[in-house]
């Protein structure tokens, strides 16, 4: 940039030393702070650039801000050539983008990092300030595993998006903070064509693949909100909306396995068809693309858009980063572990021995089909001099799909002759297979039905099977169901009852937990006919049983519903003066997003206080 250069004196202070980074019509310069003897990070823009006023503006505004996530803002000047900002220098730091391509980031640690942003984000928000253009490079974590943010304000200005109305400017900060979570779990970026040297995410009709599509260990709740907030224009409405929903995110830096993409499979250089034209042939694969013609701009500009419906387009996942590996390959297969094993008198340990036996049976099918299949097309490919391979070529790339020849009457009688005795050695296996699951096996069927460890009735594996394709239910244990938050809730009095206690509900620990506001009578004083707490499990939820740790004595209703209130939630059961362990059982028929915890009556501790009380909250599904 002009009037910037190695050794260049900024407000006689500043002594540019190195560019690190140059966009948007801005460079970021390292400088050593003559009078402090410090390294601090210089961005500067032409001072005759129509932003500069409003960019100087933006810097002092952000300085006035006082956040340990924000990074903070030094100084701030301008001379005849260029105005500049001045931040402090993290020597130790690195940003979002290098912590995806050179490692991966567990994915509580992207939920700490997003949610460390949007905390910050939501107390400059107070101010009246955005940030307005969040990309992986404004995050920043050290070797402490400290969290900062740059560019507050700033960054809105360098990329002309300032001036928006505040809702407007929360919501698009949301979208930002969740596009980090995105990046962080799959190092891919879903906003526009890439960012931060990260590839552009894969699209799908509405919006982008969801986390979970491409990287396996995503945490549901983030997975579920990058969904609907960049596919379905829904989702948070501002950071601290997005906040609430990731809370609680751990304190300290997660060291651990990281979100790890699943690798696409290598696949042969994709052609693209186009669909035939009147009077025009359809090309082939070996039909050579004319030269683009710079004067016609439907060839001039390889980027341009090309209509759907008239070509038919072969869509790649991107290249995931360098640490992608697939780590599923050592896992040991279910078959052959010591759980199945069972006793000769267990007759639903004798039917999964009867389906290991049909396993092996088709396991020897595939195998040999296998093997005679590829001796099969080699002779084919040999009769076929337009198909002969090359024999410095490798053989396990796939070659272009280019036609052949048709083969000669002695080429097809040979081909022939090697389908059917293909189909005759499988029905030979096959009929030896099926004759082995009938040989000295009984299935159970004609017994009395086996009784789970639970006390329930157990049906036989194929019983089961034929339930599950009949009614498509899940035949697996229920398991414990994400909750994205729990919320206080108050609707006849002040709407708050020690909300900064609801996070302890949820933390797995029944030693902590949430109780309400102290009340001189069991009716609440007087003052509400009741109390409660909302918690939320996302969209899409059957929760099955609903089970909560309660360490003092309450009466209390238990609702499940579509909406956080009681206004169409289903009551699912009630118990009066009870503590302890109280277990809600979910009618089949009752489904929805939210379980409201409602308190009806208190009772007088040791201590003679009346709270409601709630340690831990767990619902199954």
């Amino acid at each position: 940039m002009r009037g910037v250069g190695p050794g260049t004196v900024l407000g006689g202070r500043y002594t540019a030393h190195r560019r690190v980074a140059q966009d948007r019509g801005t460079e970021r310069w390292l400088a050593d702070d003559t009078t402090l003897g410090r390294r601090v990070s210089v961005l500067v823009v032409p001072a005759d650039d129509h932003r500069a006023a409003a960019f100087l503006d933006a810097a002092r505004r952000a300085g006035s801000v006082t956040h340990p996530v924000l990074l903070r803002v030094l100084d701030v000047g301008r001379d005849d050539e260029v105005a500049w900002l001045v931040e402090e220098e993290l020597p130790d730091a690195r940003t979002l983008a290098e912590l995806v391509s050179d490692g991966g980031v567990p994915g509580d640690e992207v939920r700490r990092i997003t949610g460390e942003v949007a905390a910050a984000l939501e107390s400059a928000r107070g101010r009246g300030m955005h940030h307005l253009d969040l990309t992986p490079d404004d995050v920043l974590r050290t070797s402490d595993g400290e969290v900062r943010l740059r560019g507050l304000e700033v960054a809105g200005v360098r990329a002309g998006e300032d001036g928006l109305e505040p809702d407007d400017a929360a919501r698009r900060d949301a979208v930002g903070v969740v596009a980090l979570a995105y990046a962080g779990l799959t190092g891919l970026w879903p906003l526009g064509a890439g960012a931060s040297g990260l590839a552009a995410a894969p699209r799908v009709p509405g919006g982008v693949a969801s986390p979970s599509e491409i990287a396996a260990g995503v945490p549901r709740d983030l997975d579920a909100l990058c969904r609907l907030t960049l596919s379905d224009d829904q989702g948070p409405t501002s950071p601290g909306d997005y906040a609430s929903q990731v809370a609680p995110w751990p304190s300290r830096q997660v060291v651990g396995r990281p979100v790890v993409p699943v690798p696409a499979p290598v696949l042969p250089e994709p052609v693209g068809v186009e669909e035939p034209v009147e009077d025009e042939p359809a090309p082939t694969a070996s039909t050579e693309a004319p030269e683009a013609d710079e004067s016609d701009p439907e060839t001039a500009d390889p980027a341009r858009d090309v209509d759907d419906t008239e070509v038919t387009r072969v869509v790649e996942r991107p290249t995931p980063p360098a640490w992608a590996v697939d780590e599923t390959a050592d896992r040991e297969p279910a078959d052959g572990s010591p759980e199945d094993a069972r006793s000769d008198d267990d007759a639903p340990g004798r039917a999964a021995a009867s389906g290991a036996a049909v396993t092996a049976a088709m396991t020897s099918v595939g195998t040999s089909v296998s093997s005679f299949a590829r001796r099969a097309v080699d002779k084919v490919t040999e009769l076929s001099p337009d198909t002969r391979r090359d024999p410095d070529a490798d053989d396990d790339l796939l070659s272009p799909l280019v036609p052949a020849e048709p083969l000669t009457r002695d080429q097809s009688k040979l081909a022939i002759g090697i389908i059917i005795t293909f189909l005759v050695v499988a029905l030979v296996i096959g009929i030896a297979g099926i004759r082995r699951i009938g040989a000295n096996t009984n299935l159970g069927l004609d017994g009395p039905i086996a009784t789970s460890p639970t006390g329930g009735a157990s049906r036989s594996p194929s019983a089961s099977a034929s339930s599950d394709e009949g009614d498509g239910a899940d035949s697996g244990e229920p398991e414990p169901l994400a909750i994205l938050k729990v919320e206080a809730y108050d609707p006849e009095g002040d709407g708050s009852e020690n909300d900064n206690l609801t996070p302890k509900t949820y933390d797995g620990d029944t030693s902590t937990g949430w109780f309400s506001e102290n009340y001189r009578t069991d009716a609440f004083g007087g003052l509400k006919k009741g109390l409660g707490l909302v918690v939320d499990l996302g969209p899409n939820k059957k929760p099955q049983n609903v089970e909560l740790v309660v360490p003092q004595d309450v009466d209390l209703e238990v609702y499940v519903g579509p909406d956080a209130t009681r206004d169409g939630a289903t009551k699912i059961g009630e118990k009066t003066d009870a503590k302890g362990t109280l277990e809600f059982p979910v009618p089949e028929k009752v489904s929805g997003q939210y379980i409201i915890v409602w308190y009806t009556g208190l009772h007088a501790d040791a201590d003679g206080k009346r709270r409601a009380w709630l340690d831990e909250v767990v619902v199954t599904g």
